[in-house]
């Protein structure tokens, strides 16, 4: 009895444990938590999402998940997906689904189901619909491997969901005054990048939604205007619109301005980023304005300056309050800081009465502006003459003389070892006219032409060889055969049958005449007969050209030498008084760069202009310091370098005519018997050559296409002996082919050689590795070209990067192996066939001896999992490219692959290379420190300084307007018009304050 008492007990207790476990069992819930981010997208947006499952179990409940499967909406069409990451490094990999629209992933065995708290974060591209609405994202969530368990795992929160909305618009009105090119409102594109390419024809990523791409996708769905010119200058990373041609019109270039509504943004025109429902201004003349009531007063009289801001949706000026107005003069100790004379605040109307004082020529502007732009006040003695600016009577004893001496020998300090002024070719051609100009001889003079032979390429810049054909005629040397380059010959061949180089610009004109002077040509010359008459036409009415001191000055100088042609007299009389009356009461001309180059007028005219007794020299004189740069102390060693190179000659009294040797022209205008120089264009895109021992100088014009070189007649059976050829590409990269034998793989080839053009490259992949393409060019031919000596292919700013080849019907190699050393001699030992790479500077060079498809390129690891188990769908997917507005879903891997897409995770965030580099750049426009600023100013802004046609700006924080007209303004081809900005500090930040140009840069 006892013991059958026992057996019931133990039956009931057994039946209540393990029942009550068993309900346990199937009650306690199995929770897991699943999120989407982004949760919003605009319609057909390409995006990326994070959806991250996580198990959010109690610690009661033990269940583990082992596999989940997602359900993307089929309106977002079929994703493409990866793992991206487990927590405790679990493997989880794909699993095949019957559905196009089902994601499922699970464990790599059960120790690696995910415990609580552990989570798996599932990156998942995908296009959103062309419908607006919510859009659910289902989740299920399992126990087993298989998708199956009973219960599956309940979610702790709603499914989640992504909001699609309609994407929004902005609003562009683009005008000239009352003409009116665009004022419609357009869909804002989809986030990402896409390229652009400004006149170099290199492409270049922007941000989609940026002002410039904006811009540039209304520029080609209407024929109202085009972009006529855009520029990229790499000194700030940023494209500079020029030029906008509207439709039956002119060129419009280089005072286009933005806005953002009302506000005019403190970065670039293709770094300022749309969000939608903006008002986006873009119009052509200036922000800000002075009204002035007169434009010359006699002392002590009074004028009206009213202060106005453009109101481009309307095309009307209102008032600006909240502004002074600020008279100026030149400081001739600090010509970067102006002596304010007076400041007046304006009232509720914007109005300022100004009175002034004392007789001389002010500058008048905008405080808050820099004085951008700025305008002119002549004040005139009273009558009787009042003893006001009495013109310096006897003191004339006492003012210091200007020593050349010191001049030149401050030069020489400043050479570096390697010959080089200032390390740059700019500085150092200017410092070898000084020297020409001076008479200097000995080491420093051959120190400098050592210099010039180990850089003698030609610049794609025409007006970069017009100034180093200066140079060496300066130095006594022949530009038609500088070892074996031609420099006057890449200047005539630049002639389109009216005018030299770009029809844009005047000063490649006025630059080319000067050392073709020189160089045996004259006014019988059609080519200088038609030039003469392109500059002459560029004349204004007030004698000037491009209302600059500089310009008219080298135009005075070149127009000297062919004085006999037709309209040179008259047109030299006009140019004389508009010099003459622009000289100031201190006998300069607002600062030693331009006064120095009026000089040259002076000279090359025979005459001397005077105001208030006082000459340029006396200008001059008091800016030369104790160690004899023309610039004081503090000032840059570029700029110095510069100033004292332009002041030398000009003190001298020596124009250039004068310092440059004569060489005589070569029989029928071209070359000398050892080199040719060839300028290729769209129009003339093939150079034919057919001796065996001429240097041949190419450079390639930008916007070229498929330019090339026929050397047919030296090719037999595919193989022959060709000359030494130096190319420029339009794409800047430098090709040097020595004279050597070359052989194609195809017996049959036609003996043309391609130049360089951008073309796509293929990388092969390499597992957890993403390649990206930075440079891709072709040359040579389709098939394998080969060499008996090494040539050489410069890629500029490409150091660091990896380099490989590849061509029709071979895979993609990559160049490993190091140089010996960056020479022929060196680099003439590589193998049959073999090639080499090697950094110089920030430059990547290649020798190789043979021609064929080359690519820089960078990697970068992949993150996320690569996955196991083998065969079938066991293996993981790893993060496929991102898709921007370059890319579609549909693209294939390939088509990915060659547009450059790369992928980098930052934390919660993924980037492309480009639009880390827009991040970066912003980060640089904004968090300059001021001091910081001020010595980047003086230190690039020569580097800055290029054609009139950049509209570049020099950043400062103590610019003012007499300050940016002292800037150095480089003009042998190299003039612009600088722009005054100001850098000021907010609550400890810096803001960049009324770029100008520079807003559209």
């Amino acid at each position: 009895m006892n013991r059958k008492i026992f057996r019931f007990s133990f039956l009931v207790l057994s039946v209540f444990v393990f029942g009550s476990l068993n309900v346990s069992i199937v009650f306690a819930a199995r929770k897991a938590s699943v999120t989407i981010s982004p949760t919003t997208a605009f319609v057909e947006e390409d995006l990326t999402y994070n959806y991250v499952v996580t198990n959010t179990n109690d610690e009661e409940t033990t269940a583990k998940i082992g596999a989940i499967e997602i359900v993307v909406p089929s309106e977002f069409g079929i994703p493409s997906v990866s793992i991206l990451s487990v927590s405790a490094d679990k493997a989880w990999m794909m699993d095949s689904s019957e559905d196009n629209y089902a994601i499922r992933v699970k464990a790599d065995g059960a120790g690696n189901k995910l415990d609580i708290d552990e989570s798996i974060e599932i990156q998942i591209i995908a296009t959103a619909p062309a419908l607006s609405g919510t859009y659910e994202w289902i989740a299920s969530v399992f126990a087993n491997l298989d998708f199956t368990s009973n219960p599956p795992f309940t979610l702790s929160s709603e499914q989640p969901t992504v909001d699609v909305a309609e994407r929004p618009t902005v609003t562009f009105i683009i005008r000239n005054g009352d003409i009116v090119l665009h004022n419609n409102s357009v869909t804002l594109p989809p986030a990402g990048t896409i390229s652009i390419s400004g006149s170099d024809g290199v492409p270049r990523d922007v941000d989609a939604q940026s002002v410039l791409a904006v811009l540039k996708a209304i520029d080609e769905a209407s024929d109202a205007f085009s972009i006529s010119n855009l520029q990229y200058f790499d000194s700030f990373g940023s494209f500079y619109l020029k030029c906008i041609l509207p439709e039956d019109g002119e060129d419009l270039c280089d005072n286009w301005q933005y806005a953002v509504g009302n506000v005019t943004p403190f970065s670039g025109i293709d770094a300022a980023v749309l969000s939608g429902g903006e008002t986006v201004g873009i119009y052509f003349g200036t922000t800000h304005q002075l009204v002035l009531s007169a434009n010359a007063i006699t002392v002590g009289g009074s004028l009206d300056a009213t202060a106005e801001k453009y109101d481009y949706e309307n095309n009307i000026w209102n008032p600006l309050t909240n502004a002074s107005v600020g008279v100026t003069l030149p400081n001739p100790d600090d010509p970067w800081s102006p002596i304010v004379v007076s400041t007046h605040s304006v009232d509720e109307l914007g109005n300022a009465n100004i009175t002034i004082t004392e007789a001389g020529t002010y500058t008048l502007g905008i405080v808050e502006d820099f004085y951008f732009p700025s305008y002119t006040v002549a004040v005139s003695p009273l009558p009787s003459g009042g003893g006001v600016l009495s013109g310096g009577g006897g003191g004339g004893n006492s003012a210091p003389a200007f020593s050349v001496a010191n001049a030149i020998s401050y030069l020489e300090s400043a050479q570096g070892a390697d010959g080089s002024f200032g390390g740059a070719l700019l500085y150092t051609d200017w410092a070898a006219i000084a020297f020409g100009a001076g008479n200097v001889t000995g080491n420093p003079r051959d120190t400098l032409l050592d210099y010039f032979n180990s850089h003698n390429a030609l610049s794609s810049l025409l007006t970069d060889n017009e100034r180093r054909a200066m140079a060496l005629l300066a130095l006594g040397e022949n530009p038609y055969d500088f070892n074996g380059v031609n420099y006057i010959g890449v200047i005539t061949s630049s002639f389109d049958g009216a005018q030299f180089g770009d029809t844009s610009l005047i000063n490649d004109d006025i630059f080319a005449l000067i050392p073709l002077a020189s160089a045996g040509y004259t006014a019988s010359d059609e080519i200088i007969a038609k030039s003469i008459a392109f500059i002459i036409s560029k004349q204004n009415i007030d004698g000037s050209w491009e209302n600059s001191v500089d310009i008219t000055a080298a135009a005075l100088a070149a127009l000297k030498s062919f004085e006999s042609a037709a309209g040179v007299a008259d047109a030299v009389t006009k140019g004389s008084a508009f010099l003459q009356n622009a000289q100031g009461n201190d006998g300069g001309w607002g600062n030693v760069f331009s006064t120095s180059w009026a000089m040259q007028a002076e000279s090359a005219l025979n005459t001397t202009w005077t105001k208030n007794n006082l000459t340029g020299d006396d200008f001059l004189a008091p800016a030369q310091a104790t160690d004899g740069a023309v610039s004081p102390t503090d000032e840059t060693l570029t700029n110095r370098i510069w100033a004292t190179s332009y002041a030398i000659p000009a003190v001298l009294g020596k124009p250039w005519s004068a310092i440059m040797q004569s060489v005589s022209k070569p029989a029928s205008g071209g070359p000398s018997n050892n080199s040719v120089s060839l300028s290729l264009s769209s129009a003339n895109s093939q150079a034919v050559i057919t001796s065996q021992t001429q240097t041949v100088n190419i450079l390639v014009v930008n916007g070229t296409a498929d330019g090339n070189v026929n050397i047919s007649s030296l090719i037999s059976l595919g193989t022959g002996n060709i000359p030494k050829m130096n190319i420029t590409s339009s794409q800047n990269i430098l090709v040097n082919i020595p004279a050597t034998n070359i052989t194609s793989a195809d017996p049959n080839w036609n003996g043309i050689l391609a130049l360089p053009k951008t073309t796509t490259v293929t990388l092969p992949e390499t597992a957890g590795e993403l390649k990206t393409v930075s440079v891709a060019i072709e040359v040579g031919s389709d098939n394998k070209l080969s060499f008996n000596n090494a040539a050489r292919i410069l890629f500029p700013g490409e150091a660091g990067k990896k380099i490989g080849f590849s061509r029709t019907g071979t895979n993609f190699t990559e160049i490993a192996n190091t140089c010996s050393g960056d020479t022929q001699t060196a680099n003439d030992t590589l193998p049959t066939d073999g090639d080499c790479k090697i950094d110089a500077g920030s430059d990547l060079v290649i020798w190789t001896k043979h021609f064929t498809t080359f690519a820089t390129y960078t990697t970068a690891p992949v993150a996320g999992n690569t996955g196991g188990g083998g065969g079938g769908g066991g293996g993981g997917v790893g993060p496929a490219p991102l898709l921007t507005s370059q890319n579609n879903a549909g693209d294939s891997a390939d088509t990915l692959a060659e547009n450059n897409i790369s992928l980098v995770e930052t934390g919660d965030t993924s980037l492309t290379e480009s639009d880390s580099a827009v991040a970066n750049t912003s980060v640089v426009r904004s968090k300059f420190t001021s001091t910081a600023l001020a010595n980047k100013s003086k230190s690039i802004a020569p580097e800055l300084s290029k054609d009139n046609d950049t509209g570049l700006e020099i950043i400062s924080d103590t610019l003012t307007a007499s300050a940016v007209e002292a800037l150095p303004q480089e003009k042998a081809g190299k003039t612009i018009p600088i722009i005054p900005v100001a850098v000021g500090v907010l609550s400890g930040a810096v803001a960049l304050f009324f770029l100008r140009k520079f807003l559209l840069i």
